[in-house]
């Protein structure tokens, strides 16, 4: 499946919106942090997040909620699946990587809800090997623990 037609130059087509799994490891991981944003929110920043990556197809992003997953589907024009035998969810149509966490209206853990969340955080960093983060909505109450989080210094995975 084709993002577009030819290009206006010459007759190159447009970048498939799939790519082979090599060329996809070597795209880097943004997570995006949906924390806090509700349903409607997350399922309009998913929009735009896989938009963005399908007009410019230089990363592959990882979307953050505290949301159920049902509850943003809800508001796509997808549906949002279970991956096998990982903990996290699959766009049906458009492959978008989709990491809950729980909300800290639910969490009673141990400890602090802002520690568990950065703890995480770390794990999705570590587990998608991302290499930068952005937040969602910037003004949102857990924006700077979000911000806090540095892909750089979680070790990899071997």
């Amino acid at each position: 499946e084709l993002g577009g037609g030819p290009a206006a130059h010459g007759d190159r087509a447009a970048p498939s919106r799939r790519t082979t799994q090599g060329l996809a490891s070597q795209r880097p991981t943004v997570l995006v942090s949906c924390i806090g944003a509700g349903p409607a929110r997350t399922a309009e920043a998913i929009r735009a997040v896989v938009a963005h990556r399908d007009r410019e197809t230089g990363f592959s992003p990882v979307v953050v909620c505290d949301v159920a997953a049902p509850l943003v589907t809800s508001h796509l024009d997808e549906d949002l699946l279970l991956d096998a035998g990982s903990r996290w969810f699959v766009g049906s149509q458009t492959g978008i990587v989709v990491e809950p966490v729980e909300a800290r209206e639910s969490f009673d853990g141990e400890g602090s809800w802002e520690n568990h969340l950065l703890e995480q955080l770390r794990r999705i960093v570590q587990r998608h090997r991302v290499s930068s983060l952005t937040v969602a909505d910037p003004a949102a109450e857990s924006a700077w623990l979000v911000l806090q989080t540095r892909p750089w210094s979680v070790p990899s995975p071997n």
